[in-house]
């Protein structure tokens, strides 16, 4: 009597994770992404030199105020700009908000926004925490907010 016995290593419905590249898990069987629907909506945005006119804004911080969505601009009693931090979870001791770009150059005193006239921009550009991290590297986790001004490169 011979017994035949049959291994299977895997499962049909494996689902493999792949966190550090995409952030989404796919279904072996299907080959859908789970996140798909998540990824998506995790594009950047643009705000364009039309769209800041019709904002209204006198400076570059109302202006990020007004048109960059999910981002949460801080402020002190005087209105003077304190830190940036994306809506939802956070680190309490890791720096992990988004970073400010103007043309190209990181921003660190966010009180040289509240002092610049909104006339002088052409764009706002807002990547995404995967965007930033594939363009700028790690220390980008949190997105990037790029200004171009119309004197800038």
């Amino acid at each position: 009597m011979t017994v035949r016995r049959t291994t299977r290593l895997f499962p049909p419905a494996v689902r493999f994770c792949s966190f550090i590249l995409l952030g989404s898990c796919a279904s072996s069987g299907s080959g859908t992404t789970a996140s798909g629907d998540r990824l998506d909506r995790v594009e950047g945005q643009v705000v364009t030199e039309e769209q800041i006119a019709n904002s209204g804004a006198r400076t570059v911080w109302e202006v990020l105020q007004l048109t960059v969505h999910n981002i949460t601009f801080g402020e002190t009693s005087r209105g003077q700009p304190t830190r940036v931090t994306r809506r939802g979870r956070s680190s309490v001791m890791l720096d992990d908000g988004p970073r400010i770009l103007m043309d190209g150059v990181p921003l660190t005193d966010y009180t040289v926004l509240a002092r610049m006239p909104a006339a002088d921009l052409r764009s706002i550009e807002v990547l995404s925490a995967i965007e930033a991290t594939t363009l700028y590297g790690t220390n980008h986790s949190g997105g990037v907010i790029r200004i171009h001004t119309k004197t800038g490169g």
